[in-house]
């Protein structure tokens, strides 16, 4: 954390926030803010979603694909961390 820019940004995007991580934002993040969405919140009708799942070991291929297929401005992309998943 130490080699992190003085006035960088930083986000945090998470489907869950477990009291742990909140304690991490406390401790790293200035002013930290969190924006909750309740279930009945639909998505706007300018915005698409899409939902890819890749498995095994070409998960890369399958980003590199998914991103040559879809048209688009901007993308956040999700991806499960907790088995390395730029390996």
């Amino acid at each position: 954390m130490a080699q992190i820019p003085e006035g960088h940004q930083t986000a945090l995007f998470s489907a869950t926030m477990p009291e742990a991580i909140r304690r991490i934002t406390r401790r790293f993040m200035k002013e930290p803010q969190e924006v909750r969405i309740q279930s009945s919140v639909t998505t706007r009708p300018d915005i698409s979603q899409s939902y890819w799942t890749a498995y095994g070991m070409r998960k890369n291929e399958a980003l590199v694909r998914f991103l040559e297929a879809e048209d688009f401005d901007a993308a956040i992309i999700f991806v499960r961390t907790k088995t390395r998943p730029w390996k």
